[in-house]
């Protein structure tokens, strides 16, 4: 009898975790609710008050390899300071997009970390949390001939909820899908600062769209 209660609980861990496995690695193919989540993206305004955008186009190639079933890529210029903000935001499986911060990406890019990497929270307002970010600059190789970047990044699973935690990969694991948000820029703040003050702004702003834009009807 103990033999065959032993086989049974065998059998059933091999099947649990067979099965676990095949929904983290997305065995049975990508669900639907990933397909959705990723083209709320499109819902996301061009427009920001005082600031002109333009839409970016990303490499099929690049966004297989992080693992990104849709994204956003946007630039941002202040129409009155010329400031500029780079914005990207990838949605898929939260194994895959939970991987690889800039900090191991863009390194590996050729480019150079010289800040510590820091959190910082940002108040999106409109009653919405407050947004956890990592921040830190990036120094480009030298024969980009482009200037240095601070460089802010987080997850989410909904739009609207923002965190960066150092264990991302298992912190996000439960969800169906995650947003990975990207945000860049050469305008750099007053040393006490850790943004220029209209950079934080557009933030500010663009959190509050695109937690508008993605928002699950069935869920809000």
């Amino acid at each position: 009898m103990k033999q065959y209660l032993a086989l049974a609980l065998a059998l059933i861990v091999t099947i649990g975790s067979g099965l676990a496995h095949g929904i983290l690695t997305d065995r049975w193919g990508v669900p639907e609710t990933v397909h959705e989540a990723a083209a709320r993206l499109q819902n996301v305004p061009a427009a920001i008050p005082g600031w002109t955008s333009t839409d970016q186009e990303m490499d099929d190639r690049v966004l297989e390899q992080a693992g990104a079933i849709g994204y956003l890529a946007r630039s941002y210029v202040n129409e009155q300071t010329g400031s500029n903000v780079q914005v990207t935001v990838l949605c898929g499986r939260p194994g895959p997009l939970a991987t690889h911060p800039p900090t191991v990406c863009f390194v590996n890019a050729g480019m150079m970390q010289v800040r510590p990497t820091e959190s910082i929270l940002i108040e999106p307002g409109d009653d919405a949390p407050p947004a956890e970010f990592q921040i830190t600059d990036f120094d480009p190789p030298e024969s980009a001939g482009t200037s240095r970047t601070r460089t802010l990044w987080s997850w989410s699973p909904d739009g609207r909820n923002w965190s960066a935690p150092e264990q991302s990969r298992i912190e996000f694991a439960k969800h169906q899908h995650l947003y990975k948000l990207y945000i860049l820029s050469s305008t750099l703040p007053q040393e006490d600062e850790q943004l220029a003050p209209e950079v934080e702004q557009f933030i500010q702003q663009f959190l509050q769209q695109l937690g508008t834009a993605v928002a699950d009807s069935d869920n809000a």
